[in-house]
């Protein structure tokens, strides 16, 4: 596990490694401004449409004219982000390229292999969650981010570690908990994902989340009854268990009937 000496020079170590890997990357990874298609921009959190509001006014950042924020709108975020406004262009880049990493049909229409637009997202993430810190607003989101680069790009052991150290430091946060049971559930160890989701119910401010994955990790081991109670809890919680449910519901029918 990560140290929180260790958690502190990890951008260092990471910004290095990934600077070197950087330099192979065609042009349209390697620069800072990849061209938007109008879904990936109409995806974009509201403050990476005011943060990147400049550059999408350039014609060439798209292949049609996209939705400009207005500058209200713009100034008002940059009062909320506050001093990390001016990392967080790079960090919406970023979250650009990993959503990219994981659509081989997007990876095809704009010549990437997903090991290139991994690259490109930890290297873009990995500049504003440098600048941030434990608690600060979107640290959360852009750790559970970078994460996923890093899992992306084969370093599973640091994003295992990097979730580990963040559950400590946002136990109240649902997101945190997921994030870390689905990278260990990805990693092929879905025990250890369940006992994530199991731990973070006492500390989790909504349960919903977490009630989800278990049901659905309960029922890939073959625990139909207990994933079953499981469905009924997360539904209680406001979560949407409609398929699992018709599922279990199936399997259970003709486990009656045998």
């Amino acid at each position: 596990m990560l140290t929180r000496t260790a958690l502190a020079s990890a951008p260092r170590v990471l910004a290095a490694l990934t600077f070197f890997g950087i330099l192979s990357l065609p042009p349209c990874v390697a620069g800072r401004h990849p061209q938007f298609t109008h879904l990936e921009y109409s995806l974009l959190p509201d403050y990476c449409k005011a943060a990147l509001a400049t550059e999408v006014e350039q014609p060439r950042m798209s292949t049609k004219r996209l939705p400009v924020m207005s500058l209200t709108q713009q100034r008002k975020w940059q009062n909320v982000v506050g001093p990390l406004w001016n990392s967080l262009p790079r960090y919406c880049h970023g979250v650009l390229m990993l959503s990219r990493a994981q659509n081989s049909t997007t990876l095809r229409r704009h010549g990437l292999s997903a090991a290139q637009a991994y690259a490109s997202a930890i290297k873009d993430i990995e500049v504003a969650w440098s600048r941030s810190a434990p608690g600060a607003l979107l640290w959360d989101k852009m750790t559970i981010n970078y994460a996923r680069a890093l899992e992306g790009s084969g370093k599973v052991t640091d994003a295992v570690s990097l979730l580990q150290e963040l559950v400590k430091q946002s136990a109240e946060n649902p997101e945190v908990h997921v994030a870390l049971a689905r990278t260990l559930q990805r990693a092929g160890d879905i025990n250890a994902a369940i006992t994530t989701l199991e731990s973070g119910l006492g500390t989790a401010r909504q349960k919903g989340p977490l009630l989800f994955y278990l049901a659905r990790y309960y029922y890939e081991l073959g625990q139909t009854r207990k994933a079953a109670a499981l469905v009924i809890q997360a539904e209680q919680a406001g979560m949407k268990m409609d398929r699992l449910r018709k599922r279990l519901e199936s399997v259970l029918d003709s486990s009656t009937q045998n």
